[in-house]
């Protein structure tokens, strides 16, 4: 299966896959089994090639929520942001 194939797949089966930094987010973490997660690591490279070039969407890379502006600065350069719905962290933009 070729990386757009595999985007399609996923799409269809209600999973969102955005681009982290240098990793992949998937949501939602219900519809990800490890069989999935297994297929996505053999792609990787080829879906950050993919999905680098689309617009990215400012949601939370674990559940898709619009996430809130309280923005943190990470000791190693990193900032972060808060979701509102599943209050976790994520992380944007590289180490400066």
């Amino acid at each position: 299966m070729n990386g757009k194939a595999l985007l399609s797949t996923l799409e269809a089966r209600g999973i969102t896959v955005r681009v982290m930094g240098s990793s992949l987010g998937l949501t939602p973490a219900a519809a990800v089994t490890p069989d999935v997660v297994a297929v996505v690591k053999a792609h990787k490279p080829t879906l950050l090639a993919i999905l680098a070039g689309r617009p990215t969407p400012a949601g939370c890379g674990w559940c898709g929520a619009a996430l809130a502006p309280y923005l943190i600065r990470l000791g190693d350069g990193t900032d972060a942001l808060l979701c509102p719905d599943c209050h976790r962290w994520t992380t944007v933009g590289a180490p400066t």
